[in-house]
């Protein structure tokens, strides 16, 4: 969650934004709550896995993008110009990693946009329209972690229920069985988002 809300300070989004999240993992997840809070207008998530979209309507998503059925977000969106209207995507959270991701970004966002890219890339981005991102003036910026001050902000956010945690997380097990937990991401990773690990017979 503090990963989160690093990238969204960083983004300097403004009440009343218009929002696009690609990736509907964890981070993803943190992103769209954190907007919300921060007065986010329209919060649109994007993901493969319905189940995962499912839990961001959850969480305050106004639009959610299943990209198992649609050819990208960006032709959802030019089937749907009703939804973003005029102003366009004010910032687009990249929560995915992969070079097709970091394109989806420059083609939905508008003049003089905000992109963040929290997505961790395995590999090196060989094709991208640096064209686009001069002519359209976009703010390009990296959020890797976070600072104590987002750490002790994300626990406080925690506490009082301004986030919901307990949606993000999809499976607990006891720490004797914490190599089932990372199996789960592994190999079933379409059911899960957070598998959480007890240190103690308490939750």
């Amino acid at each position: 969650l503090a990963v989160g809300i690093h990238a969204v300070r960083r983004s300097g989004i403004q009440v009343g934004d218009h929002v696009v999240v690609l990736g509907a993992g964890t981070i993803g997840l943190s992103c769209l709550q954190f907007a919300k809070l921060s007065g986010a207008k329209i919060l649109m998530v994007a993901d493969f896995l319905a189940p995962r979209l499912e839990i961001a309507k959850k969480l305050g998503a106004t639009h959610v993008v299943d990209l198992s059925k649609e050819k990208s977000v960006a032709a959802y969106l030019e089937k749907n110009p009703q939804i973003m209207g005029e102003e366009g995507v004010d910032i687009v959270y990249e929560c995915v990693g992969v070079e097709g991701s970091m394109n989806e970004c420059i083609k939905i966002a508008r003049k003089g946009a905000t992109i963040m890219v929290l997505g961790v890339f395995g590999d090196e981005v060989n094709h991208f329209n640096a064209a686009w991102v001069q002519d359209r003036e976009f703010n390009i910026m990296g959020s890797l972690m976070y600072t104590w001050r987002d750490v002790t902000d994300t626990v406080d956010a925690i506490y009082t229920g301004k986030v919901n945690v307990d949606a993000m997380i999809t499976n607990v097990v006891d720490l004797d069985d914490g190599a089932k937990g990372f199996e789960m991401l592994d190999k079933q990773a379409k059911d899960n988002i957070k598998v959480l690990v007890k240190v103690s017979g308490k939750e």
